[in-house]
């Protein structure tokens, strides 16, 4: 049984006590099998939130799981036990009776990011100082800032007593709720901030739009807009807001179809002028071709030559850039990232014993932080990955490259290519490669948890 069919044994109740021991052990060790359990668990649980409450709840009160689950360290699992057999007494009578919320199950409600551990319905402390994040089961995740008083009340709920949070809600969570001593703040997809001290409170937006209720009356604030609060009084929204004021989450901005290669022909043959540009040397976009079949869509770039200008052919690789300007990445985190990370897909075709197998991978920062790109062999810093394929046309095979960044830096360049590690062909015809192939080259921005100005 793989991680995956262990950890869906684990929630719907089937593992035995020495298969439980193994999976906590598992979890103990690695924090890739952390995050595939976290991401399984959060599918079970929106799966479970689809059912209505009130039936489920008095059928689940009959079931309780093993010992040995009560022994792990989250101890949330009963309510996916519970749904999964309510599911196969009642298939055949009449549709599915409901599940319980996670709340009324006894379900997690969210995690600490920077540990495994899975939190129920809690209180929230943290000593002055002290920072934490907090990752919601429906994507909400909250910067905390000690000295903190509050509570987990359920997945779109929390309570806040005392201290300064920052919140990113994505899309799909809207109405994510802040219940604090000076009032209510419901979130409508956006950044915003809280701060408690005493009977003060004050509400920023940084993005988008949230509700505050104050005694009653409903505050809608909309892009950047602030509210104070004393005694319940508000003094009314003012423009602009001031995110460094407060701790802000994790942020994290992926690409889609940066290197999805669909619009099918050759590609410019010189280096890059412009950000959103694919050039380099002799390459083209093709369909299926020799063989291999795209890993997604239509199309794959396939590598022709290691030649960008005429009489220069004893270079030993096929290179391809793109330039990416990171200003508009800033605007969508909030604020500028710190580290990137590339993922993509490499194949080619079986060949013989002369055939090259070598793929090669680049992020480099240009030197500068000019507004306008201009093309430079100088670079900052650079980091590099590098694969050797298999012969085998049919799979695809996974590279990655992650690289810090400096928070001044503007433009990034990424280079694909491919290799003759093999045999250097030095004839001059156009086509030295058997057939060598990338796709879905895709680009993973994060910005981590940080600190307000006031720390």
């Amino acid at each position: 049984m793989n991680l995956s069919d262990t950890i869906n044994g684990y929630l719907d109740g089937k593992l035995t006590a020495e298969e439980v021991r193994e999976l906590e052990y598992q979890l103990k060790q690695s924090a890739e099998a952390r995050a595939l359990y976290w991401e399984i668990a959060q599918t079970h649980a929106l799966l479970n939130r689809h059912f209505d409450q009130e039936n489920a709840v008095q059928i689940a009160e009959h079931f309780s799981p093993p010992e040995e689950k009560k022994n792990l360290i989250w101890n949330f699992a009963p309510f996916a036990a519970a749904a999964a057999i309510i599911l196969g007494f009642f298939f055949f009578l009449k549709p599915p009776p409901p599940a319980p919320t996670l709340m009324q199950s006894g379900g997690f409600v969210a995690r600490w990011s920077d540990d495994w551990r899975f939190l129920k319905a809690c209180d929230l402390n943290l000593a002055d100082g002290e920072q934490k994040e907090l990752v919601f089961v429906n994507g909400v995740r909250v910067a905390l800032e000690g000295p903190i008083d509050g509570k987990l009340v359920s997945p779109d709920l929390m309570m806040l007593a005392n201290g300064r949070i920052g919140v990113h809600v994505p899309p799909g969570a809207e109405g994510f709720t802040v219940d604090t001593p000076a009032g209510q703040v419901v979130d409508f997809g956006t950044r915003f901030g809280i701060d408690i001290a005493g009977s003060k409170m004050r509400a920023e937006v940084f993005e988008g739009r949230i509700d505050v209720n104050v005694a009653g009356e409903n505050y809608r604030m909309e892009g950047q807009a602030s509210l104070e609060v004393v005694n319940q009084q508000a003094s009314g929204i003012a423009r602009g807001s001031n995110a460094s004021a407060y701790p802000q989450p994790t942020a994290v901005f992926r690409t889609e179809h940066f290197g999805s290669f669909e619009e099918l022909g050759s590609v410019a043959l010189h280096h890059p002028t412009r950000p959103n540009q694919w050039a380099g040397d002799f390459s083209k976009i093709v369909s299926i071709s020799d063989g291999v079949t795209p890993r997604s869509g239509e199309g794959m770039l396939q590598f022709l030559s290691t030649r960008q200008e005429e009489g220069s052919f004893d270079k030993i690789g096929s290179q391809v850039w793109r330039v990416v300007d990171l200003k508009p990445i800033c605007e969508e985190l909030g604020r500028c990232p710190d580290r990137v990370r590339l993922t993509a897909y490499c194949n080619r075709v079986k060949g013989d014993a002369t055939s090259d197998s070598k793929f090669m991978f680049e992020l480099a920062g240009q030197k500068g932080s000019q507004d306008e790109f201009h093309w430079s062999p100088d670079v900052v810093l650079r980091s590099q990955s590098e694969l050797l394929t298999d012969a085998n046309p049919a799979t695809w095979e996974k590279v990655t490259v992650e690289l810090q960044i400096p928070s001044k830096l503007r433009f990034l360049v990424v280079m694909v290519s491919a290799q003759e590690n093999v045999q250097n062909q030095l004839s001059g015809m156009e086509a030295e490669f058997d057939g060598h192939f990338v796709d879905d080259v895709e680009l993973e921005f994060s910005a981590a948890l940080r600190g307000s100005s006031a720390q």
